[in-house]
């Protein structure tokens, strides 16, 4: 068993305070057998993409078969003549790539806990020592306490660990401020020394405020040199050095170029008679100043285009104006002292431009895994969009566009292929899952309706409902609530019926019901019913009828279909009996948000009652009537305007929300009252949730097979993280642990979903899928589905490694057991082999009662105890209790000269029941 400390979460505030030696909050986790405990990516793959050479990408990644996060646009980045690339995501914090943009990962990223990633810089001489400018984006709008944390972050291991050095509130992010933004600059521009290195930083602020100018050596202590009005420089999109002198900068603004020779104090624009426009970039010659290239956009073709100058700006030659040009880049010099020019174009559907070694300019081909996703189509079109080419190597190159990055190397700029390493991974808002095959499920996807897979997640294949053509389903059902309604077809609430159909549930009411798939979908709050028969390709709905009969565009962000009678199926308001063949409505059109695993007649609903005041209703005949049993004045319900509430699957009598506190709260029901209380997650972040004051719980989940095991997702500025529970016997109380480890920082559409049959965690998110192991002593409540625990988990490829060791070894690795109560020393001790414990067989089964006898010739060991008798060979998986074949996660085996058995098929074998505690080591054992 493994345990992680120093959480990247619990670091965020503090390394800006001196609050820093509150945090050392320690997380455990758990082990397997040469399996690293984290959150392994869920691969986005169509079948045809599923060839060997497109699977592992050998001439990306070497490494073997990795996957990685999703797309995501970015608004700055930079690049090192070691391959090193820092990039600040649009939603998603710092992101590295230590392959010149083969492979991605985010750092932990601790002490930064905002979202918005800006300008980016590494320093030339170190690439450890990066820099990045943080704001809250759009969060700032409901928690203006960010500002606080907003301004310039230095990191000096690569991006593991930031340190605000320079507050600056409301650094540019919101409408028409998404672009791209290379805002560093530092003298000199090579070599040198990080400690005495000069850092320059221009900025303008979000809503046009005035923006300003910075200066450090170092980049540990910062002084404002100016402020930079809006209304005179408008956006800035970089900042350049002059190769040879300190004092003499260049800013690209969307009104001009602009030179200063005071270090920032003063700004002029000596160019403007020629270069008149939207300056997108400017590079400078390393070798000589006066050698210039500067990118201008206009909609006056005589005005925009690539402009170069050999004089200092003199005089200038427009070398490129077929296209209206974008970000640019300029690529190291060959043998020849050739450079290559990139230039991307901001209109959408044209491609970029490449002047190649022998200065004739060409489009680029793009070599593409999918060439019907719409981020796949081209590479230029966006003001995200940039070209970074290798500092030192001529013809390498890499390119963002389209929520992508592209890569070229070793021929001449031709050809591009996608550096993104989770191919088209749409986030995930829910999964259908068919409880009797855990390779097939169903995922509810952003913007593109749903993705199955029937071999747990090798590939998957996309399945949307018709589109804006007339007659289409999404003209139709824009037709009904509007565009800015359903934006996009994104699906929510989905489920698969049972198939086979369970034999001790009443029969499907029509043979086509097994497999059918029930689908909501729609935009945020306005969702539509659609169906599915096993096999179809084509989706029923109901768009255009009255929502007494499953019509209009409502609030549907949850589906469910009861345990006990699956013909029973409830999609926001509206109840069917027949498996989703008709529809009526409950009483007053209330938005389903949970249903009992127990009784499928039962279910819950949030609903506000006033602008403070909301209430937990439950109905025990399918929404018929109501009853109140819980009221509170903090805002329960989710982002989806359906309700922070989980049932536990196994007791109607427990159900999970948030108190007033926002904290995680259990509502345990006693002769008819409902009363709560507090299961202090806040507590785990050892005083940091009420420093944080975005912090918010988002989702509460209870494992299916233990009712002591609960997981939890908290936003952190718009990021999620991620906490598993274990209840104590009378559940007044949670032990928390922190498993958020390597998961993706992103704001967008990030949700967990629970896997019944394997008990792996998944979660969705805007930028990749990832799933997270079931505990090492999780079980599945039915014995004949044990044996697929942790099957999607295994099934995953593995993320490229960010650099954080998420399960360090413990200082005592020792595993102790203790039966009815006391605790045993064994010799040789308990030993972990494939995620199982071992011990001595002779001491386990006479500590448990049972007599044992040994067959030397067969190597067979037989134990009884009462009317039991198991049987087991060593070195076999296979064993029989009374007679009954059994089947082994791990054979008997010599050890030390001991034979070892695995401890809790002995133990359960002999009617005893078994308890790993995590937090000590600790199997628990109780016989009966």
């Amino acid at each position: 068993m493994k345990k992680t400390v120093l959480r990247r979460l619990c670091s965020t505030v503090l390394a800006l305070t001196m609050l820093m030696s509150m945090l050392a909050l320690q997380s455990v986790t758990v082990s397997a057998a040469n399996e690293k405990i984290e959150w392994r990516p869920m691969i986005h793959r169509f079948p045809e993409e599923l060839g060997a050479d497109k699977v592992d990408y050998p001439d990306l990644y070497t490494k073997g078969k990795y996957g990685g996060e999703g797309f995501q646009y970015i608004h700055g980045a930079a690049v090192h003549a070691d391959g090193t690339v820092l990039m600040g995501q649009d939603m998603g914090s710092a992101r590295v790539s230590t392959d010149f943009g083969k492979t991605w990962y985010t750092p932990p990223n601790e002490g930064n806990m905002l979202i918005g990633g800006n300008s980016c810089a590494i320093d030339p001489a170190d690439s450890n020592v990066m820099f990045i400018a943080m704001s809250a984006n759009s969060f700032i709008g409901a928690f203006p306490q960010l500002k606080n944390y907003e301004g310039i972050y230095r990191s000096t291991d690569k991006g593991q660990s930031w340190t605000l050095v320079q507050n600056f509130s409301q650094i540019t992010y919101t409408s028409g401020f998404r672009y791209f933004k290379d805002n560093f600059a530092c003298y000199p521009v090579t070599g040198g020394s990080v400690d005495t290195r000069v850092w320059r930083f221009a900025t303008s602020e979000q809503g046009g405020g005035p923006g300003a100018f910075f200066t450090s050596t170092g980049g540990v202590k910062w002084t404002k040199v100016t402020d930079l009005d809006f209304a005179v420089y408008g956006r800035k999109f970089a900042l350049e050095q002059h190769p040879t002198e300190v004092d003499t900068l260049y800013m690209c603004t969307e009104k001009g170029l602009w030179k200063t020779t005071d270090g920032g104090k003063t700004w002029a624009q000596p160019f403007k008679a020629q270069i008149d426009g939207s300056v997108r970039a400017l590079w400078i010659d390393p070798e000589d100043g006066k050698h210039m290239i500067v990118s201008v956009t206009n909609n006056d073709a005589k005005k925009r285009g690539i402009w170069e100058t050999n004089d200092g700006g003199a005089a200038w030659k427009n070398i490129l104006s077929e296209i209206n040009p974008g970000h640019i880049g300029v690529g190291a010099k060959n043998d020849e002292g050739k450079r290559m020019i990139y230039v991307h174009n901001t209109v959408a559907q044209d491609p970029p431009r490449i002047r190649g070694f022998d200065g004739k300019w060409f489009i680029p081909a793009l070599d593409t895994l999918m060439p019907s996703a719409w981020t796949q189509g081209n590479m230029s079109g966006q003001m995200q969009d940039c070209f970074l080419p290798h500092p030192t190597i001529p013809d390498a190159a890499i390119a963002h566009g389209r929520a992508y990055w592209w890569r070229s190397e070793g021929n001449g700029g031709k050809i591009w292929k996608n550096s993104s390493t989770n191919y088209f991974g749409h986030g995930i808002h829910y999964i259908g899952f068919n409880e009797s095959n855990w390779k097939e499920m169903d995922a509810s996807v952003q913007d593109a309706g749903t993705m199955y897979t029937t071999n747990g997640g090798d590939s998957f294949i996309a399945h949307n409902i018709t589109g804006k053509e007339e007659g289409g389903q999404w003209a139709r059902m824009i037709e009904q609530v509007g565009q800015e309604n359903v934006k996009a077809r994104s699906a929510r609430g989905i489920v698969i019926l049972p198939d086979p159909w369970p034999s001790d549930v009443p029969p499907p009411v029509s043979p086509d019901l097994p497999g059918r798939r029930v689908l909501a979908l729609g935009g945020t709050f306005n969702h539509f019913i659609f169906t599915k028969q096993k096999g179809d390709t084509v989706w029923k709905d109901w768009i255009g009828q009255d929502l007494s009969v499953g019509g209009d565009g409502v609030n549907r962000n949850k589906v469910y279909y009861s345990h006990q009678n699956p013909n029973i199926v409830y999609a926001g308001p509206n109840v069917s009996t027949d498996g989703a063949t008709t529809w009526t409505v409950n009483n007053g059109a209330k938005s389903i948000c949970a249903m009992s695993y127990v009784n499928g007649d039962i279910v819950y609903v949030v609903e506000k009652v006033s602008g403070t005041e909301y209430n937990i209703l439950k109905s025990v005949d399918r929404g018929q009537n109501w009853q109140k049993i819980y009221s509170t004045n903090y805002n329960i319900r989710d982002t989806g305007a359906t309700g922070i509430l989980a049932v536990d699957p196994g007791s109607d009598q427990r159900l999970y929300t948030l108190d007033d506190k926002k904290d995680v709260m259990i509502l345990t029901e006693n002769n008819g009252k409902w009363s709560g209380k507090s299961l202090n997650l806040r507590g785990a972040y050892k005083g940091m949730a009420d420093k944080i004051p975005s912090w918010s719980v988002d989702k509460i989940i209870v494992d299916y097979s233990d009712s002591r095991l609960i997981y939890v997702q908290t936003n952190i500025s718009g990021y999620p993280n991620v906490w598993r529970g274990r209840l104590n016997e009378d559940f007044t109380a949670c032990t928390w642990e922190d498993i958020s480890y390597n998961a993706p920082r992103i704001a967008q559409s990030s949700t967990i979903i629970l896997n019944p049959v394997t008990g792996d965690l998944i979660m969705g998110s805007g930028n990749g899928n990832f799933v997270f192991p079931a505990p090492d002593d999780w079980q599945h409540k039915d014995p004949e589905k044990r044996q697929y625990k942790r099957a999607l988990w295994l099934n995953m490829p593995l993320p490229i490694p960010n650099g954080a060791d998420a399960s360090a070894k413990p200082a005592d690795d020792s595993i102790k057991v203790i039966i009815d109560g006391t605790s045993y020393d064994f010799d040789p001790a308990p030993i972990l082999v494939n995620d199982r414990t071992m011990v001595p067989m002779r001491a386990i089964f006479e500590l448990l009662g049972a007599t044992v006898s040994w067959d030397e010739k067969s190597s067979t060991v037989t134990a009884v105890k009462g009317d039991t008798t198991v049987i087991l060979q060593i070195d076999s998986t296979d064993a029989t209790v009374n007679g009954n074949a059994k089947k082994l996660d791990v054979a008997a085996m010599l050890y030390k000269d001991r034979t070892m058995v695995p401890l809790r098929f002995i133990s359960e074998s002999l009617g005893a029941d078994v308890q790993w505690i995590e937090a000590s080591n600790t199997v628990s054992i109780k016989t009966k």
